[in-house]
């Protein structure tokens, strides 16, 4: 939760969300806030798929509400407090955003969404992904 708002309230598009590799996350709004992620979220920003030790620091359970556990309001990394991760290397699953709660002293990713519908830019809603990464899919 920043200044708060939910996740799930700073999304406020209802579109399709991608990776950057054109794979489908979820078909609308309110399937990515339903805890199933269509595939997985393991690519990260340059199309790299991303190593899956790390795990994505979220803060939210599934359908995207606040849980408690988030670093002190995101203002510390000390082991004293504890922060949501979940593990980008899962779908179909809450644990794609829920998976765990750990020490805020652990290196973590971060997912990003986009509030903006992009249709035809680059070719990425037609799966090219020259522009957009460097994954093969």
């Amino acid at each position: 939760m920043i200044g708060g708002h939910d996740a799930r309230d700073r999304v406020t598009v209802d579109a399709n969300f991608r990776r950057v590799d054109s794979y489908p996350i979820a078909n609308s709004h309110a399937d990515l806030i339903d805890g199933f992620a269509v595939n997985s979220l393991h690519v990260d920003e340059h199309g790299s798929y991303a190593s899956i030790p790390y795990g994505t620091q979220t803060g939210t359970y599934g359908d995207g509400t606040a849980t408690p556990d988030r670093c002190f309001g995101w203002t510390t990394n000390s082991a004293a407090f504890s922060g949501t991760f979940g593990e980008q290397d899962l779908a179909r699953s809450e644990r794609w955003t829920a998976g765990l709660a750990n020490t805020c002293d652990n290196l973590r990713r971060i997912y990003c969404f986009a509030n903006v519908v992009t249709v035809f830019w680059d070719g990425f809603e037609s799966a090219g992904t020259t522009r957009w990464s460097a994954a093969v899919p």
